[in-house]
């Protein structure tokens, strides 16, 4: 892990700790090693050499709600690929 993806990830955790958010992608994939953004250069995106870099947050009271979270790194329109959320009524 490059430094400026563990600075990414400590940020995220104190925005979860500090703002009682849940990193949905994360609680529901903790081990998954998915990315949501590649360099252009060097074929990053087919090596599958990226950046987590995308977040997707919610409030404790919707956490119950959220039924999956998926990185959608097949679809491409630019350097980074959308997430998904499901959240239930």
């Amino acid at each position: 892990m490059d430094s400026y993806q563990a600075l990414a990830n400590a940020i995220v955790e104190l925005a979860v700790k500090d703002y009682k958010t849940a990193l949905k992608y994360h609680f529901r994939h903790p081990d998954k090693q998915e990315y949501t953004w590649w360099s252009y250069r060097f074929n990053s995106r087919a090596k599958n050499k990226g950046w987590r870099i995308d977040y997707c947050m919610v409030s404790e009271s919707v956490r119950p709600m959220l039924k999956e979270a998926r990185i959608l790194g097949d679809v491409v329109h630019s350097d980074h690929c959308p997430m998904l959320l499901e959240i239930t009524e």
